[in-house]
């Protein structure tokens, strides 16, 4: 017992030490200004700059290591979660919106060719397309669904397709009247998908077999472009002309909350947003080891003394 409570203790100090030093933190990319801002996800407190200097950033989103990756201009940046920067990823004709697949590589549509391409994971090296170009009339937002398939928001074709990691068409997952400029999609952890329908005004709700569910919320945010879930709510970027808002919408209610409102100062034209998620830091790492590192010795002098007691045992029995 007293053994799990020393792993017990190693495990929750790396995370309270380290693991939420970045949590409860929203990143937006703000395409005038070209700066990814940093917002309190509860409070919607102004935090300062995540990242600046940027030409014209669009898509963000946040690999399981940690690192923050930011489609702008012609490239994919790559930063730390603390906003340190890392370099170029890779090299894309105008990239929009991107995400790690199942298979630790990175998909990002390309405006400039309505496609969707594959970058190696690890270096950045191109792959191949994965939606040919002509395939859709506007590629968008891309995300991937439980089955790991990869789904594509067809901005000016007003669908939503599927697509497998190989490249193959899977079919046309969502085509209705609803759907007025569709920018992106989110998978719900209930495996339903909401839509972000900029020029609909509005969050669309669908099952995971694509059937209409609804509207989310009874007051339509302005204009939606990227969105994200997290702790039961949904986060949605909205790039409004001359001013930009972070709307937030509780998923169990469906009631929408102006989490970062419009005119607030230097805040202009959000195209997406995310929540960080914690990773372990410097000092839960540190803990994490020492924890381990006596745990392990707890167990070593632990096996010693059960040795030696039912060595005496058996001497006695003989005896």
């Amino acid at each position: 017992m007293k053994s799990k409570l020393i792993l017990f203790s190693a495990l929750t100090g790396a995370l309270t030490l380290g693991g939420i030093a970045h949590a409860g933190i929203l990143l937006a990319t703000d395409f005038t200004d070209g700066v990814v801002w940093k917002f309190d996800s509860t409070t919607g407190a102004p935090l300062g700059t995540f990242a600046t200097g940027l030409t014209t950033p669009l898509g963000i989103t946040q690999r399981s290591n940690g690192d923050v990756y930011v489609t702008d201009g012609a490239d994919v940046l790559r930063y730390g979660a603390d906003g340190t920067p890392k370099g170029v990823f890779g090299a894309v004709a105008v990239p929009v919106f991107g995400v790690f697949g199942p298979d630790g590589n990175y998909y990002v549509s390309s405006f400039a060719n309505d496609d969707v391409i594959k970058l190696d994971g690890t270096t950045g090296n191109y792959l191949g397309e994965v939606v040919p170009s002509g395939a859709l009339a506007g590629a968008d937002g891309v995300r991937f669904g439980p089955n790991g398939d990869l789904y594509v928001a067809d901005y000016i074709g007003n669908t939503i397709t599927e697509w497998t990691t190989a490249g193959s068409f899977a079919g046309t997952f969502i085509a209705d009247a609803e759907l007025n400029n569709p920018a992106t999609l989110v998978f719900a952890p209930d495996g339903s998908v909401y839509v972000s329908n900029d020029s609909g005004q509005n969050i669309l709700h669908y099952s995971g077999a694509g059937a209409f569910l609804g509207v989310l919320g009874t007051t339509d945010p302005l204009y939606p472009n990227g969105i994200t879930i997290a702790n039961g709510r949904l986060y949605a970027g909205c790039g409004c002309t001359g001013s930009g808002e972070i709307d937030s919408f509780d998923l169990a209610t469906s009631q929408k909350s102006v989490l970062v409102p419009q005119n607030t100062p230097g805040f202009n034209d959000v195209e997406d947003v995310l929540v960080l998620t914690p990773e372990p830091g410097t000092l839960g790492l540190l803990a994490l080891g020492f924890g381990l590192a006596y745990w392990g010795r707890f167990m070593r002098a632990s096996r010693a003394a059960k040795r030696a007691s039912d060595a005496g045992m058996s001497g006695h029995i003989r005896a």
